[in-house]
Order: structure tokens, then C-alpha cells, then sequence
């Protein structure tokens, strides 16, 4: 019996031996595939957000590459998404009460719009770190 039992010890702790190694080679296999994949990073394109100074309560209108995306009262931040040329957008912002028009070319990137007023209108860009 004792032999027995012996035997089937080394034939079960050669069976576990070999299921930890294919377990190891595993997780290995699904570590080195997560860190070579560096597809799954994706980058935010063409998001900006355009935030009004308080004390402008004029009429506004912003577009992108033409293409108007707000036309009201600027009283808060807003979140523009600009589809059109990958290289390079522009941001137009008016004022409708005035008819001043001013332009300014943005980043690919995420990027921080603020527009104010002191005597014309001004807008100052500030890229943005975005988590990714």
C-alpha cells in the first residue's frame, strides 16, 4: 500500500507542477499582451471647452470650422466637440449685439477656450491635460 500511495503522490504533484506552469505561462502571456496592446489608449481629439468671463451677458454666437454650435446668452462653460479638419480648427466667436467677430486657431488637442471682454472681444487658448 505504501508504494502505492507513493506513487500517486508523485503522479499528483507532477500534475499540479505541470498546471502551475501552464497557470504562470498564463498570466504571463496575459501581462506581456496588456502592456504591448497600446491600442486601447485613446486620444481626445478635437474637445474644447470655451468658458465666458462673468459680466458678459451679451448676445454670442461660437462656431467651429464653420459650423455654429451656440447662439444665446453667455453665462456658463461649454463643451464643444469640432469635427472637421484633424490638423487644424478654428474657433469664431461673435457678438450679436455688437457685430465684433474674432477668430482664433486651436489645437488638436484638448484645449481650454476663455473669451472675455474688456473694450473688444479676446479669446485666450490654454491646452488641457485630459486623462486617458
Amino acid at each position: 500500500m505504501s508504494k502505492k500511495a507513493a506513487k500517486f503522490n508523485r503522479q499528483m504533484m507532477g500534475g499540479m507542477g505541470v498546471f502551475a506552469i501552464l497557470l504562470l505561462g498564463c498570466v504571463f502571456g496575459m501581462l506581456y499582451y496588456s502592456f504591448r496592446n497600446v491600442e486601447d489608449k485613446q486620444v481626445i481629439n478635437n474637445l474644447y471647452g470655451v468658458r465666458f468671463v462673468k459680466g458678459m451677458t451679451d448676445s454670442v454666437e461660437v462656431a467651429v470650422n464653420d459650423s455654429v454650435l451656440f447662439r444665446g446668452i453667455a453665462h456658463d462653460t461649454l463643451f464643444l466637440k469640432g469635427n472637421g479638419n484633424t490638423r487644424q480648427n478654428m474657433i469664431s466667436v461673435s457678438d450679436l449685439t455688437t457685430g465684433e467677430t474674432v477668430n482664433e486657431n486651436l489645437p488638436v488637442e484638448p484645449t481650454s477656450v476663455i473669451v472675455s471682454r474688456d473694450k473688444k472681444l479676446k479669446i485666450e487658448t490654454t491646452k488641457v491635460m485630459a486623462p486617458m
